[in-house]
C-alpha cells in the first residue's frame, strides 16, 4: 500500500535523509586513512574523492529532471538502491586492497547521488516559498546529524571488540554497516513518503535532450544575473569547503602532536572522529534551528555573504593555527559559516525557480556543487603534497590559505549581488501561491 500525502511528510523526509546520511557521514573520516593505507599520495587521495563527484556531475540533473516528469518518489528510492550497492563495493574493495574497486565504488556513489537534489526538490514541493530555507535548513541539519552519528558509529564499528562477531568482514565493516543503514533508509521511503508530483501533467517534460550533461541548461541558468550569480557564488565557496573536507583529516594529523600517546594512530584516529562529530553538531544547531529564524528577520541574501565572511575567517585560523584548541576554534567557526551559507543558498535557487523546474535547477545546483568537489579535492591534494614535500613549508598552510582567499572572493561576490537578490526575492514573495503542505 502506498502512502499518502500530508503534513508529515517533511519530518518523514528529514528521517529518510538523516539515515541515508549517516553512512555517509559514517565513510568521510574512514576513507583518507583506508587510502594512505593502501599508498595512495595525497593527489590520488583527492582524485578517488573527486570520482564521486564525476558521476554526479552526469547524473544529477538528469535524475532532477527526471523526477520532474516521473515523480520524485521512484528517482528517490532508485537512488538509494545504487548508494547502498556502492558501499558493498567499497568495502570488498578495501578489503582486497583494490584502488580501482574504490574508485568504481565512488563514481557509482556519484551516479546515483541525485537523491540529494531530490530530496531537495521533494521539500520544494511541500513548502512556500517563505518556508523553504526552513525546510532546507532541515535538510542540512540531517547533513549535519549525520556527521555527528556516522562518525561516531564508524569509529563504534572500528573498535576489534566487533572482530569475533564479524569474522573476516571486520576490516570492511563500516562500510558494510553504511550499506546497512542504506537499506534502512529505502525502506522507510517506500513506507513512508507519498509522491508529490501529478505524473499526468507532467509527462511531457523533457528529460534527457542532445546535451547529455544539459550544459545548455546550465549556461542558461548562469545567464539569468540573480541565478546565475546564486550559482557562481555557491562553486566558488564550494571548492574551498570540498577541498577542506577530503584533506582536514591530514591537517589534524599534522597539527596536533600523538607521538605522545601509546598508541598515535589510534589517538589520531579518535580524535579525528570527535572533530567530525563536533563539525556535525555545531552545524545541526545552525541548521535546524538558527538558519529559519535568521532568514526570516535578515533575508537569504545576507546569511549567504555572512556565512561566507566567517567560513573565510575560519579557514585563516586552520592555516596559521596550531593544537587542539585553534583547530576547534576553526571548526567551530567554519561549521556555523556554512550552516548559514548552504541552505540559504539551496533555498535561493529554489525560490528563484519555477514550480516546473525545481527539480531540475536544484539538480543543476547539484551539478555545480559536484564539479567543485571535483576540482576541490584535486586541487587541496596537490597543493598538500607541495607543501608536505618542501621541508621549509608548513603542512596544510597553503592550501587552506588559497581556501581562505577563495571564500573571500564568495563574500565579495555575495556583497555585491546583495541589492538584486533583496529585490528579486521581494518580488518572488509578493506572488507567493498556495502549496502542497497548505492544501491538507
Amino acid at each position: 500500500m502506498k502512502p499518502t500525502a500530508g503534513k508529515a511528510s517533511l519530518s518523514t523526509l528529514f528521517f529518510v535523509t538523516l539515515v541515508n546520511l549517516i553512512g555517509f557521514g559514517l565513510i568521510i573520516p574512514l576513507l583518507p586513512h583506508w587510502s594512505k593505507s593502501l599508498g595512495m599520495t595525497d593527489l590520488s587521495i583527492g582524485l578517488l574523492f573527486a570520482s564521486y563527484s564525476v558521476g554526479q556531475v552526469i547524473a544529477a540533473p538528469i535524475l532532477g529532471r527526471l523526477s520532474d516528469r516521473v515523480g520524485r518518489r521512484p528517482i528517490l528510492l532508485l537512488s538509494i538502491v545504487g548508494t547502498a550497492v556502492s558501499f558493498i563495493m567499497l568495502g570488498v574493495g578495501y578489503q582486497l586492497r583494490s584502488i580501482w574497486m574504490l574508485f568504481v565504488s565512488r563514481t557509482l556513489d556519484g551516479i546515483t547521488g541525485g537523491n540529494i537534489s531530490v530530496a531537495q526538490a521533494y521539500a520544494a514541493d511541500i513548502t512556500t516559498h517563505k518556508q523553504r530555507s526552513h525546510a532546507m535548513g532541515l535538510l542540512g541539519a540531517a547533513f549535519g546529524l549525520g556527521f555527528v552519528l556516522g562518525p561516531a558509529f564508524g569509529a563504534g564499528l572500528s573498535l576489534k571488540f566487533w572482530q569475533p562477531v564479524a569474522g573476516s568482514l571486520f576490516e570492511g565493516l563500516p562500510a558494510y554497516g553504511a550499506a546497512v543503514l542504506a537499506v534502512a533508509s529505502l525502506v522507510m521511503a517506500w513506507w513512508m513518503l507519498p509522491e508529490t508530483i501529478d505524473r499526468s501533467a507532467a509527462h511531457h517534460a523533457e528529460v534527457v535532450g542532445p546535451d547529455l550533461l544539459h550544459v545548455r541548461r546550465l549556461l542558461s541558468a548562469l545567464a539569468n544575473p540573480i541565478l546565475g550569480g546564486i550559482l557562481a557564488i555557491y562553486f566558488v565557496a564550494m571548492l574551498a569547503w570540498a577541498g577542506m573536507e577530503v584533506f582536514f583529516v591530514a591537517l589534524i594529523g599534522d597539527r596536533i602532536n600523538f607521538l605522545s600517546y601509546p598508541d598515535p594512530h589510534h589517538a589520531q584516529t579518535i580524535a579525528t572522529f570527535l572533530f567530525f562529530v563536533l563539525i556535525g553538531i555545531v552545524m545541526v544547531l545552525v541548521q535546524g534551528g538558527l538558519v529559519g529564524r535568521m532568514a526570516r528577520r535578515f533575508g537569504e541574501p545576507v546569511l549567504i555573504a555572512a556565512g561566507s565572511v566567517v567560513v573565510a575567517v575560519s579557514f585563516l585560523v586552520l592555516a596559521e593555527g596550531y593544537g587542539v584548541w585553534m583547530l576547534i576554534l576553526g571548526s567551530v567557526a567554519m561549521s556555523v559559516g556554512q550552516g548559514l551559507f548552504s541552505p540559504s543558498a539551496t533555498g535561493l535557487i529554489s525560490v528563484f525557480s519555477g514550480a516546473d523546474e525545481q527539480g531540475q535547477n536544484l539538480g543543476l545546483g547539484q551539478s555545480v556543487g559536484a564539479i567543485a568537489r571535483i576540482g576541490g579535492p584535486v586541487l587541496f591534494g596537490w597543493l598538500y603534497g607541495i607543501s608536505s614535500r618542501h621541508a621549509g613549508m608548513t603542512p596544510g598552510r597553503l592550501p587552506f590559505l588559497t581556501g581562505t582567499v577563495l571564500i573571500a572572493l564568495s563574500a565579495a561576490a555575495a556583497f555585491f549581488l546583495l541589492p538584486g537578490l533583496r529585490r528579486g526575492l521581494a518580488a518572488r514573495h509578493a506572488a507567493e501561491e498556495p502549496t502542497f503542505v497548505e492544501k491538507f
